[in-house]
C-alpha cells in the first residue's frame, strides 16, 4: 500500500490513435470533476492537441447507443481562447524585433519603445507602456529575452 498510497494522484496519459490522447485519472479521479464535452462526469478524458496553441481539445465523446455500433468519427470541440494583450505579443514572432536587440544589452526604456513600436507597427497592437512591460516579462519567463544587471538581451529561445 505504501507504493500506491504515496501519491497525491495519479492520471495516466495514453495515444489511442495518432494526434489522439485519453487521459485516465486513475487515482481520486472522481474528485477532480472532469466531465465530457456533453457534461456528464467521466474519469476518462478522450483530448487532443489544439493546432494553433498550446491546450488540449476535449474529443467529442459521444456514448453509443445499444441499437447503434458503428464506428463514429470524433471532432475536436472548438475552445475560445482570448489572450490578453502582453500574451499576444510574448507568444507573436518577434523575430525582427529580437534580431535587433543590441549585443551590448539595453535599457528597460529603450526595449519598452522598441517593443511598443514593433507591436504597432508589425503586431497592429496597440499597447500601454505598463502592457509592454507586462509583454517584456512575459519574454522573459518564455526566454525570448534575458535581463541581467539592468540590462535586455535576446534570451535562448529567440
Amino acid at each position: 500500500s505504501e507504493l500506491t498510497n504515496w501519491a497525491r494522484a495519479i492520471c495516466v496519459l495514453n495515444q489511442t490513435a495518432p494526434g489522439e490522447f485519453e487521459l485516465l485519472l486513475a487515482k481520486r479521479g472522481k474528485r477532480a470533476a472532469a466531465t465530457n464535452p456533453n457534461g456528464t462526469p467521466t474519469t476518462v478524458l478522450k483530448l487532443q492537441h489544439h493546432q494553433d496553441y498550446v491546450f488540449w481539445n476535449h474529443l467529442d465523446h459521444e456514448e453509443e447507443s445499444a441499437s447503434d455500433n458503428s464506428e463514429r468519427k470524433r471532432k475536436p470541440k472548438e475552445i475560445q481562447v482570448t489572450l490578453s494583450k502582453p500574451d499576444q505579443i510574448a507568444v507573436s514572432n518577434l523575430h525582427a524585433f529580437l534580431s535587433d536587440c543590441p549585443v551590448e544589452g539595453e535599457g528597460l526604456r529603450e526595449c519598452v519603445r522598441r517593443l511598443s513600436n514593433f507591436a504597432a507597427s508589425s503586431l497592429k497592437i496597440d499597447a500601454s507602456e505598463g502592457t509592454i512591460r507586462t509583454a517584456i516579462a512575459c519574454c522573459i519567463a518564455n526566454e525570448k529575452l534575458s535581463k541581467k544587471d539592468g540590462k535586455y538581451f535576446k534570451g535562448t529561445n529567440a
